[in-house]
């Protein structure tokens, strides 16, 4: 599996999501968390503390795509 370039957290009725993407869009693994902040807490943990979060616009249908776009500066 690739190692991600960005990670984008996705909630959903059935808890928060942590999913890895390469710069491209490509999966690169997910985890499973009951809150946002236990997903950032992991983020953390594997990616390091100095990440930079960035909220999708709640008229983006599609939260991944919209997050390669701004990994790309597209956004």
């Amino acid at each position: 599996m690739p190692r991600p370039d960005l990670v984008v957290i996705d909630e959903r009725p059935e808890g928060v999501f942590l999913l890895g993407l390469t710069a491209n869009g490509e999966f690169a693994g997910d985890t499973w968390h009951r809150s946002v902040e236990e997903a950032k807490d992991q983020a953390a943990h594997q990616f390091g503390a100095n990440l930079r979060w960035t909220s999708i616009p709640e008229s983006e249908s599609d939260p991944v795509q919209y997050a390669v776009r701004a990994h790309a500066g597209m956004a």
